[in-house]
């Protein structure tokens, strides 16, 4: 059997999106600005710059700066590449043999355990960069992922299905406790009992982990640069976290965790929304950092 094309691979995977073809058409009318791409396609800032890497790296389309905005056409070598492959298979289709080596095999079922992975956390806590890593260790394993969410698929759901995983989409209620199977719970109520008071006197949330641990049923991934964790169980605890929180806003020029910002970023509220949050804030410097969202002047 032939080795498997890289590019080839690429080019069907840039294709295989509904957003990307939308995309496409729309370059079909020659060269556009991100501006004109996010107002049609009606989506965040960054699943359109996850779109556009998809399609760059293909080779069906080509980029260019133009002050803070970036433009983006049709890429005449990357279209011709795609559809010689396409040629390709018809080519070799009709003049192929006709072969069949059908053998009746009967299906086995593996019983065993089955990993269970559960991602928590609030928005921006770094679950996908978890996900992403977790994906990458299970490449050639069947993994099945189950992303709970009160709304749309945000940039999750797309990175999941352009790492060629189905995604079904299961609405109203939490799909977690429908789901979860009872001797999982039955084992974490089990073992919630053993956990004693800490040297501080208080139950630890820790203690179950190290059982876990213990147990060889927990799985650690160490979170990289750039993350921070900040105990607030004091008082001077507390003023610490602000201070780090104040320094990293003041230096960088950022808020941290604007649920304003958040939205707009994963499109749940419109450009129009997000100016009139900025306009409740008046000139305070929240409101002129929902403003400078809206206008697209913070790099990410």
């Amino acid at each position: 059997m032939e080795k498997h094309n890289p590019a080839a691979a690429a080019i069907f995977k840039a294709l295989g999106d509904e957003n990307r073809w939308r995309i496409l058409e729309t370059l079909k009318e020659g060269e556009r600005c991100a501006c004109v791409l996010l107002t049609r396609m009606q989506i965040s800032q960054s699943t359109l710059s996850h779109h556009m890497k998809v399609l760059c790296d293909a080779g069906l389309i080509t980029s260019r700066r133009d002050g803070k905005w970036t433009h983006y056409s049709l890429r005449p070598e990357g279209i011709q590449a795609a559809k010689g492959l396409l040629d390709g298979l018809l080519t070799a289709s009709q003049q192929a043999p006709s072969l069949c080596a059908c053998t009746k095999k009967e299906e086995t079922i593996v019983e065993g355990k089955t990993k269970l992975y559960v991602l928590t956390g609030f928005l921006g806590s770094g679950k996908t960069t978890i996900l992403l890593k977790l994906l990458e260790q299970l490449k050639g394993h069947r993994v099945g992922v189950i992303q709970n969410e009160f709304g749309k698929l945000s940039i999750d759901g797309e990175i999941l299905r352009d790492g060629d995983i189905k995604m079904v989409e299961l609405n109203r209620g939490s799909i977690f406790c429908t789901c979860l199977k009872l001797s999982f719970v039955q084992g974490l109520a089990e073992m919630a009992k053993q956990v004693k008071p800490s040297a501080r006197g208080e139950l630890e949330i820790t203690t179950l982990n190290d059982m876990y641990l213990k147990q060889g049923e927990l799985d650690v991934q160490l979170l990289g640069r750039g993350f921070a964790w900040l105990d607030t169980g004091t008082m001077d605890s507390l003023v610490d976290a602000a201070d780090f929180v104040r320094m990293i806003e003041k230096r960088q020029g950022i808020k941290i965790s604007a649920p304003e910002e958040i939205a707009f970023k994963y499109g749940w509220i419109s450009r129009d929304k997000l100016l009139e949050s900025a306009a409740r804030y008046g000139k305070s410097p929240y409101g002129q950092h929902l403003k400078n969202v809206a206008d697209g002047k913070l790099r990410y």
